[in-house]
Order: C-alpha cells, then structure tokens, then sequence
C-alpha cells in the first residue's frame, strides 16, 4: 500500500464509486449479517463516521473480518484502502443516509489507529421526527433514528414466540411537540436499554432515549418502532446529541421529569396492585384510560360499555389447535407439540363507548362466543350468503349493550385506543333498533279464541279476541335454503366452464336459485321470481 498523506485521505461525504483513497474513521457500529433462509451468518455489516459529520454504511464476509477482526471492531479509529462502493440499490435502504455503500475485500487494507492522532466524534445520528413515522416514513425495512423522551414503560414479562418463552417489554417515546411512539422491546435488548435500572439511577430528570438504527412496524393502521441487530440504545447525557436536545426541551418550557411517569416498571400500577383473584372492581372507559400502562399482571374491572364498532369484519377468526386454540402452522401445534385438528377460534375487537371515552376489547373463542350467541362454524357459514362477505351475526352487535369483566392488563393498541382482553360478559339490553322497529305484518298470527274469548262490540254484536303473536324465525343455513349440499346429499359438481358459470336448483319450495361458482369463495344470489309467477293463481 502507497504511504498516506493527507492529500490521500477522502471525506466520507465524496465518496463514490470513481472516487479512490483512504478513510479515516471511526467504527460506529458491528453486526451480523445473516441469511434470511438458511439462519447462517455470512459477513459484518458496518457504519463508519469521520470527523467531517459523514457517515457510511458497508459489508465485509465473514472469512475476510475474521483476517481483519483485530484493527475492525466497535468503537475502534482505523485507516481503511482499498475499498470498493456501489450505488444503494433501487428502493434499497441504509442505516445512513448516504447513496453508496463500501464492501471490503481481501485486498482491503486496515489499520488501527490511534484515537488521540485523529479526533473521531464517538456517536452519528441522523435523527427523523415522531411526527414521520407512519406518514413519510412507511416502509418497514427502512431503519431511521429518533430521540425523544421515555413518557412510560411496562413490566419486563414472558411471553410465547414460536412456542418458546421470550422476554417483552414496551416503551413509550415522546418529543416536545406531544407526539409518541411505542418501542417493543425483546429478549437481548431489554438488557441493552435497561429502562429499570435508568429509571432508578437517574434524580428527577427527563429520561432521554436516543435510538440508531430501529424499524417501524405497522399492524391495523397503527406504527411502532422494534430493534433489531443494527440497531443501539444511547440514554447518557453527556453524548452531545442526547445534552443538545435536553437542552432545546428546557426552552421549549416542555421538559417532562422523572416524577410523571407512573411507572410499571418501578411496581407503582393500581392495577398492578390490585390481585387478579380479588372481586372485579366497576370501572368507567374514562377512568380506565387514566390507569398506568400495565402489560403484566393487571387486575380485573367491570365496565358496562355500548358496542359501537367492529373492527375485523374480516378477519374475525383464525384457524388454531382446536384443544388449546392456539394458531397454528400447517396443522402443527407448538404449545401441544404435535399435529392437531384444526378449528375457527374467535377473534373479535370491539370498539366500545361509555359517554365521551372509547377502548378497544379483544373478545377471543368461547368469550368471544358468549356475546355472539353462536359458534364460530356458524358465522362462518352465514357470511357465505352475503356477496360481500361480511358475518351479519357479528354487524348485529353494535348498538347493544354489556356488561363487560375485563383483564386489566394491556394488550396493545388500536387507532389509539388501548386494548383490554375480556374475560366475561352480559349483555344489557337489546339491539336498539329492534326495540325501536315495529313488528312487520308477515311476522305476526292472528288467533280466533272462538266462543271462549267472545267480546260484545258498540253495536252489541259479538266479536272475537285476536291476539298477536310474533312467529318464531328459524335461521335458515344454506343447507337448509338448498344453496349448499347437506352432509348426506352428493354435493354440488363444480362448474367445469369459466368463471360465473350458472347451476340451476330448485328449492324446497321450488323457487330457482344461481349459483355462482366463483374461487375462492362461492357467492350465493337467490333469483327473484318471475312477475307471472306472481300473477298466476
């Protein structure tokens, strides 16, 4: 390699793929790169930053960084020659923002130099408000940075993954402006936060969190951030970044301390107080919205909410173990450890509303089925009717009343309202429409109680008692109504011209029928009679 001058010494911000020299830099960030497919770790991704304020992201495979692993490892000043860039691919993304990525090569040359020769700033951030997560910043592979300050955060606790126990703890992240974002963390980087000890190290100043390198992730039209192996926790305020933006929080008069977050983490929820084997305790939305995030134990609450919104028509179900209802992967059951019968098991989120609050309640298998009056199986058959698919059994819901028991331990979020499992129900009044609506003239029979029931009229002639009773409907599956073969008839042949070819059947009172034969779902569309059918004696 030529000796090193400072004329050789190139910005990371001029780097191109025509542009040959050396860096000087610091050593930002190591981690794995793994093959999604096989799990194998095949090389080292790296973020390198010089005293300039450029930063750049590159690979090295595995037997190269095992040459050069003493002089290339976080954290480490080095000299880097003869590298290679190329352009970040199409709709590619990097953990910086810069339009070239450097790989290393066996003719690479590295040296490790030392800190006090070269000023190296320690950290790089290239931070993105709240406010763009979920707006500008939508894709999911795309890693960003944000700061802001740790408004709350849960108990560390357990969850299955895959059928392992796992680690799970959320945080939640504010700026000044009053935007927040939820950070899951789990396993591994619960310890590399470690929000509990922070929480107890710190006075009573704002606990800032700065992140590098974390990914969105979308679920029903909300947006959380996750970490992942590129990705780093900075809670120290003496990083100048984390100091600049406590600072600018001082000015803007916003600056939360330590003493607001009721914090879960440091034992101090009511409802984690409260015991889940204790009566449950009546509770309004409202006062339920005030209560301090808990996504560990919690307790129980009664509330009596109106139903004013289903929101997964259709996705109400999921196909689980049909004996510990867990979902399941091609008929493998992790928690039973072994195949297993499949089964439609419940899903349902309500939205719920007591006076001006809203919540969102997870209504799961036989609860779920407790409020529907049906099982599931049946729901499913009777949206098949509707061309649109959407289970009428569940739509009928909303504007009825229950009386709901509740977990008060978190389960999440939807469009910004929290997510409570429940546990029981009772309903507390009926449909409101259906008390409201009169009954129709078809639904009614007129009985003559004969001479046992005789009554005088005005003119003295005698009349006789009519009573109204409502005739009791029976639902009609699509077995009965002819549309769908019975267990014991041989079914339907399936259409063997194109899509929408017409079957004609008759009915058990022989009115015709369409049958649609249309993948992946059939749509059944009963024909309307003739008008000379209805003309006709």
């Amino acid at each position: 390699m030529t000796k090193v001058t400072m004329s050789n010494v190139v910005p990371i911000s001029k780097i191109t793929n025509r542009v040959h020299g050396v860096l000087h830099c610091r050593v930002f960030k190591l981690w794995d790169a793994v093959d999604i497919k096989t799990g194998n770790i095949w090389g080292k991704n790296f973020v390198v930053a010089d005293n300039e304020g450029g930063a750049i992201q590159g690979i090295v495979p595995i037997d190269i960084y095992h040459r050069i692993e003493g002089d290339f490892k976080e954290g480490y000043v080095c000299e880097i020659g003869r590298f290679t860039a190329q352009h970040v691919k199409e709709n590619g993304f990097t953990t910086v923002p810069h339009e070239f990525t450097l790989s290393l090569s066996r003719q690479t040359c590295i040296k490790q130099l030392s800190s006090k020769s070269v000023d190296m700033p320690l950290y790089f951030f290239a931070f993105k408000p709240l406010e763009d997560i979920g707006t500008d910043i939508t894709n999911e592979n795309e890693p960003i940075d944000i700061i802001g300050v740790v408004t709350d955060f849960s108990r560390i606790e357990e969850k299955m993954v895959k059928g392992r126990p796992t680690k799970m703890q959320v945080l939640y992240i504010s700026n000044e402006r009053g935007h927040t974002v939820e950070l899951t963390l789990w396993a591994n980087y619960i310890e590399k936060v470690d929000i509990n000890g922070v929480y107890e190290r710190v006075n009573n100043d704002p606990i800032i969190l700065a992140c590098s390198s974390v990914l969105i992730k979308e679920w029903r039209g909300n947006y959380s951030i996750r970490a992942y192996a590129g990705t780093r926790f900075f809670t120290d305020t003496s990083i100048k970044e984390i100091s600049d933006y406590l600072e600018r929080l001082e000015l803007s008069g916003k600056v939360l301390k330590k003493d607001h977050i009721v914090s879960v983490g440091a034992n101090t929820s009511p409802s984690a107080q409260q015991s889940n084997n204790s009566e449950p305790k009546g509770i309004s939305l409202l006062d339920l919205s005030m209560l301090p995030l808990d996504t560990s134990t919690g307790g129980r609450y009664i509330c009596e909410a109106e139903i004013v919104g289903i929101n997964n028509l259709f996705d109400w179900y999921f196909e689980g173990c049909s004996k510990c209802q867990t979902k399941m992967k091609d008929n493998y059951c992790g928690v039973c450890k072994g195949r297993k019968e499949k089964a439609a098991i419940y899903r349902i989120l309500l939205e719920v509303k007591d006076g001006d609050a809203q919540a969102e309640f997870c209504a799961m298998a036989d609860t779920a089925q407790e409020i529907v009056g049906e099982p599931a199986t049946t729901v499913i058959d009777q949206s098949r009717l509707n061309s649109d698919g959407v289970p009428v059994m569940l739509h009928k819901l909303i504007g009825k009343t229950f009386k709901f028991t509740i977990s008060g331990k978190l389960q999440g979020s939807y469009k910004n309202h929290r997510l409570y499992k429940v546990l029981q129900s009772e309903v507390v009044s009926k449909d409101k429409e259906l008390l409201l609506a009169p009954i129709p003239e078809d639904s009614v029979v007129v009985e003559d109680d004969g001479a046992n029931n005789n009554t005088n009229t005005s003119d003295g002639s005698k009349g006789s008692t009519i009573s109204m009773k409502p005739i009791k409907q029976e639902f009609k599956t699509p077995e009965k109504m002819g549309l769908l073969p019975s267990t014991s008839q041989t079914p339907l042949t399936p259409a063997s011209d194109n899509k929408g070819q017409k079957q004609k059947r008759k009915d058990l009172d022989g009115v015709a029928k369409t049958v649609y034969s249309k993948s992946p779902r059939r749509r059944l569309i009963m024909d309307k009679q003739n008008d000379s059918d209805d003309a006709s004696p």
